[in-house]
């Protein structure tokens, strides 16, 4: 239930962005790639995620060693019989995130757009990770932890 909570809030901030918003990123000369995760959700089961819930979002983010980040969110939704649907784009720079002791997933503590910010319910763990609620519905998870110097 948690990785659904995740995957329909992302996918709704994902979609709230009416125009990309890009930050200029800090100095690479003093924060390291740290973590590397790109995601991908996809619903089309009406069933599982309504009959507007369907669609998809994907995106990746970028986590450095001096607790910043970056990160670009893509999210398109149809309805089915008609009505409201669309696509959005958001950039995020992530000016504070952590990981939380309790749960293990990496948390946006302040960014810009702020909509981005919290659990985003993918575990700073190392690995590939697929899930698949039920039929027609579809999340993929992948986590690099990149070696520092």
């Amino acid at each position: 239930m948690r990785r659904r909570a995740f995957a329909l809030g992302l996918c709704s901030a994902a979609m709230a962005a009416a125009v990309a918003l890009s930050a200029a990123p800090a100095s690479a000369a003093t924060r390291t790639q740290e973590w590397q995760v790109g995601f991908s959700f996809n619903c089309n089961s009406t069933s599982f995620c309504g009959s507007d819930g369907t669609g998809g979002f994907w995106g990746w983010y970028a986590f450095y060693s001096d607790g910043t980040g970056d990160a670009t969110l893509t999210g398109c939704g149809h309805t089915v019989g008609g009505g409201g649907a669309g696509a959005g784009h958001e950039n995020v720079d992530i000016e504070a995130r952590h990981v939380d002791s309790g749960t293990g997933d990496f948390v946006i503590d302040e960014s810009t757009p702020a909509d981005a910010e919290g659990d985003t319910g993918i575990p700073a763990t190392p690995g590939h990770f697929n899930l698949h609620p039920a039929p027609g519905v579809s999340e993929t998870v992948t986590v690099k932890l990149n070696p520092t110097a």
